[in-house]
């Protein structure tokens, strides 16, 4: 079946295993006729309140079963979607709404009213119900617009819109199961709400694959005992998420996650430290897999390469081509670190609504996301962050990834970020906030002499120790809060200073 509407794979799984579990859950599991029966009605539901094909729809919930079974509702009449994270101020929720053009707001709750935003309350259990009969013709076969629209963050400030296209998804899901090969055996859960667009995407690739899916949000259960009552073999979590799991681990039952044959990291670089933590504690089935919102997954690393390869992000997936570029756009060599450059069946070619962001990120078929790398001699991509952040020091090229990975070796650190700090005579001096795991075993200079040892001239100058790194729920950096406690220590520091030397 060479399916037009994403939603098509979903009916012919219902229609091949009608009985297959879809969803996992405490009180009745789903199979995927149920499933699919629940979308058509409502589907049929939004249909009758005015939701068309080319409309664009915000989706506000914070039960993630009313997002999927919503999401899947609109993408079926070719409408698009557009999720609105669960709580967002009212004014960030309405700018968002605006920029994506959204005319339909569905949520649970009838709290926030927005100019030329209808709200259409949705209770699935109420649908159910009152739906009775479905005109199967209200499904678009052949739909236009996309499916979903992603916001992503800018660097003007001013956020991106990536719309993806019924087209571009279905690329996207055979990428997803290229090394992990997602099957019927499968149950696949993650650690964050189905409001990312990544999350959506592992979702949608376990439920085409026939897969069974568990939401974590849906139950009151730790990560463990909730892969252990599921059985879960395939796991997406928040670097950051995975961090507290290691730290709270009982040695004495280790592994943690004994079920699992895949468990995919998201949202921040996994270190070489923490690859091998994760293998000592949680799973030897690690996948660190490197991705960007415009093209999907592009590359994924598994074991041995995983733990053997200092840094690597693995091979790029089937169908994806990289290479590496210096400044002016020429391919270098193997091992030389440049841009980027990628390739890719499951790429958008454009942003929504900015030329100009989107004339600078594609190029001739080539998404370029701003990320620095190498490619080892067999293939294997290197990761060295992002091209923005490289600092330059006195002309010296300093990488954040390689004092990040370096400083993570300690065994004392449990998460660390380098950036720089504004040098009227050098550029750039590298700095590296710390997070330790016992804040009496060691000091900022103890730290920053391991760094020196290691890293030479490439070191970071200056060491915060900081509680806690800030980051968000998929555990991406918070640049301005990591830049605000830095500074203030600074100021502390130089109140100190300036104390000290009246007394003497």
């Amino acid at each position: 079946m060479n399916a037009q509407n994403i939603t098509d794979l979903l009916i012919r799984q219902a229609k091949q295993h009608p009985d297959a579990i879809a969803i996992k859950r405490s009180r009745s599991n789903i199979s995927y006729s149920q499933l699919d029966s629940m979308v058509w009605k409502t589907a049929m539901y939004l249909h009758e309140q005015g939701i068309h094909k080319t409309d664009v729809v915000a989706l506000r919930f914070e039960s993630e079963i009313k997002v999927l079974i919503c999401m899947l509702a609109c993408a079926r009449l070719g409408a698009t979607v557009v999720s609105v994270p669960t709580p967002s101020p009212q004014l960030a929720e309405a700018q968002l709404l605006q920029q994506a053009h959204a005319n339909f707001l569905l949520g649970d709750v009838d709290t926030f009213q927005h100019q030329d935003v209808r709200h259409v309350l949705v209770e699935l259990s109420t649908i159910s119900k009152t739906i009775k009969t479905v005109n199967f013709k209200i499904r678009d076969p052949e739909p236009v617009a996309p499916w979903l629209i992603i916001t992503g963050s800018g660097s003007t400030g001013k956020p991106k819109m990536i719309p993806v296209s019924h087209a571009t998804c279905l690329a996207r899901m055979p990428l997803y199961s290229s090394r992990i090969k997602t099957s019927p055996l499968d149950t696949a859960a993650w650690l964050s709400h189905l409001d990312f667009p990544s999350t959506k995407n592992q979702c949608l690739n376990a439920l085409f694959s026939g897969a069974s899916i568990a939401f974590s949000s849906e139950e009151k259960l730790r990560p463990t005992e909730f892969c252990k009552k599921y059985q879960v073999t395939i796991l997406y979590a928040a670097v950051n998420r995975l961090e507290q799991i290691i730290t709270r681990a009982d040695p004495a039952n280790l592994p943690v996650f004994p079920s699992l044959r895949a468990l995919v990291p998201a949202g921040a670089t996994v270190s070489d430290s923490l690859r091998q933590r994760i293998k000592h504690t949680l799973t030897e089935h690690l996948v660190v897999r490197y991705g960007c919102t415009e093209t999907g997954p592009i590359t994924d690393a598994m074991a041995p390469e995983v733990y053997t390869v200092p840094g690597t992000v693995g091979l790029p997936l089937d169908g994806v081509k990289i290479r590496i570029l210096d400044a002016k756009g020429n391919a270098l060599p193997v091992d030389e670190i440049g841009l980027i450059a990628i390739q890719s069946p499951g790429m958008v070619h454009a942003y929504m609504d900015d030329q100009i962001a989107s004339q600078r990120a594609f190029r001739q078929d080539v998404f370029i996301p701003g990320d620095l790398g190498k490619l080892t001699a067999d293939g294997q991509l290197v990761f060295f962050g992002r091209a923005d952040h490289m600092m330059n020091m006195g002309g010296v090229n300093i990488y954040p990834a390689e004092i990040e990975a370096t400083i993570s070796a300690h065994p004392n650190v449990l998460d660390a970020v380098a950036l720089p700090l504004p040098s009227k005579n050098l550029q750039d001096i590298p700095v590296c906030a710390v997070q330790l795991k016992n804040l009496v075993e060691d000091t900022a200079e103890t730290l920053r002499v391991f760094c020196h040892e290691r890293l030479g001239m490439r070191a970071p100058k200056i060491i915060f120790i900081v509680e806690e790194i800030p980051r968000n729920a998929m555990g991406k950096l918070n640049r301005d809060a990591i830049y605000q406690i830095i500074q203030q220590q600074i100021a502390t520091r130089k109140a100190n200073q300036n104390a000290e030397e009246q007394v003497t």
